[in-house]
């Protein structure tokens, strides 16, 4: 009988044995693929809400683009009125909120009255109102930034990547610019619209798909635009 209790008892353990190891596999299996399924809702969400995030931008831009070809072609028919151009950019800002700034770049020396630089230009301050300014002078000379040069060699419309704009916005942005045209086909000026930064950095920030997640944006030549640890932005890629 002790034999018997004593064969009883070493095949119980081993039972005991193989099925805690089986429910320990079984377990783990479990997580794994628990986990698994976590990571695959948490991509699939993150995918939803940056495809929402992304239709949005380009809802954003594609308007920024419209406002601006629906009020460059005023700029030929009023040249006899270089002070006509400020209302214009503060029309512009007082029908579409979200443009921080905008600008009617002309050609160096365009009006003889205005000396060489004549870039009127209007934005938007802290407390939402419209300010205006005379753009260019010797320590601003806009006709060699990015923004007037790329779109006048290119021929067409441009989207900037973002930059420090000081003397001007004196923030970081990014602008859309405009060729405009004389009746003989010479470009006269560079009709832009400002949008802020901080504006991008608040759509792509918006996506959590999971706590502790964060986002990040590039531009086009790798440039952190959007990162978490502010001192990298426009600073490392």
């Amino acid at each position: 009988i002790k034999y018997n209790r004593s064969i009883s008892g070493r095949l119980m353990v081993k039972v005991l044995i193989v099925s805690a190891l089986i429910f320990t596999l079984t377990f783990t299996i479990f997580l794994g693929m628990a986990a698994d399924k976590m990571r695959d809702e948490a991509s699939k969400h993150a995918h939803i809400e940056l495809s929402n995030t992304i239709h949005q931008i380009d809802a954003v831009l594609h308007a920024v683009e419209i406002a601006v070809e629906n009020t460059a072609w005023i700029v030929p028919h009023q040249l006899s009125s270089p002070e006509f151009m400020y209302d214009v950019t503060e029309r512009l800002l007082q029908n579409n909120e979200f443009i921080y700034g905008c600008a009617v770049a002309f050609e160096p020396g365009y009006f003889s009255s205005e000396g060489h630089y004549f870039s009127p230009y209007s934005y938007r301050q802290d407390n939402g109102e419209i300010k205006s300014m005379q753009l260019g002078s010797d320590t601003y000379d806009y006709h060699y930034m990015d923004w007037y040069q790329i779109p006048k060699l290119l021929n067409s419309p441009y989207w900037s990547e973002p930059y420090y704009d000081e003397g001007g916005g004196n923030m970081i942005m990014t602008t859309y610019s405009y060729p405009i045209y004389d009746q003989l086909g010479n470009m006269i000026a560079i009709f832009t619209a400002d949008l802020s930064l901080e504006w991008f950095a608040e759509q792509v920030n918006s996506i959590k798909p999971y706590p502790n997640s964060y986002n990040i944006m590039i531009g086009r030549g790798g440039t952190f635009l959007v990162h978490k640890t502010k001192e990298n932005i426009l600073t490392e890629t």
